[in-house]
């Protein structure tokens, strides 16, 4: 299993923290409210403990948003929001 911590967004940027107790292949992406997977953050393989994405959002409008992140044996998807 893996533990996702709440993505924060800070002006033009983004990130998602999470961790894992083994070496994982993760996918994760943003989606947007209606499901459509807008933007890949990752789809590789990520070494054990806490690991961070970053990612520019000027190419995202102010609104809801989810990030899903998938391995081989779990799915967890996070909200947030992204305000100017």
């Amino acid at each position: 299993g893996f533990k996702i911590f709440s993505p924060s967004t800070s002006g033009s940027k983004a990130s998602i923290s999470f961790s894992f107790p083994r070496r994982e292949r993760v996918s994760v992406a943003i989606f947007n409210l209606s499901g459509h997977s807008i933007l890949p953050l990752a789809d590789k393989q990520f070494e054990p403990g806490t690991q961070t994405l970053s990612w520019d959002t000027r190419s995202l409008a102010p609104g809801y948003y989810w990030v899903k992140m998938r391995t081989e044996t779990n799915t967890s998807v996070q909200n947030f929001t992204l305000i100017r």
